[in-house]
């Protein structure tokens, strides 16, 4: 039996078209989309954004590339790359640090999917004092009468 998802999708629709996501935030996909960044920052009024990265991509062409096209468009950066495969609450409290540290005013994740779910978890709690595990919805729900301050 063949999934209807799979079956549903266009014959002519390739993987890497470049296409645009937007939730909950918005990811840019595809060959080339990089060169876009630096624009959509100023779109988003971003100037100085914190990479969160996995370990292992760090050292790679594209971190350099994306750092290069912030800079064209009038951005600094900074890289954080402390992520590893599962990220650990001490990995995402030290994101958390740099970030505030560095006055960055966004997170752009980078890499695989431990990178993206680091970006996304220092993201949650960059401007806020709350614990991680306290979004855990039962734990969220029984401590804090209003919802965090996501920014």
């Amino acid at each position: 039996m063949t999934s209807s998802i799979i079956s549903d999708l266009p014959s002519d629709r390739n993987v890497l078209d470049p296409q645009d996501w937007t939730f909950p935030v918005p990811i840019i996909y595809g060959p080339g989309r990089l060169a876009e960044v630096g624009q959509r920052c100023l779109e988003m009024d971003v100037r100085l954004p914190l990479i969160v990265t996995d370990s292992g991509s760090k050292d790679l062409p594209f971190i350099a590339q994306l750092q290069g096209f912030l800079t064209d468009a009038g951005c600094g950066s900074d890289v954080f790359a402390g992520i590893s495969p599962n990220p650990r609450e001490d990995e995402i409290a030290s994101g958390r640090s740099v970030f505030s540290a560095g006055g960055h005013d966004a997170i752009i994740a980078i890499g695989g999917g431990s990178a993206m779910d680091g970006g996304k978890l220092i993201c949650l709690t960059a401007r806020n004092d709350i614990d991680i595990w306290d979004f855990e919805y039962c734990t969220a729900r029984s401590n804090y009468s209003t919802e965090p301050k996501i920014s």
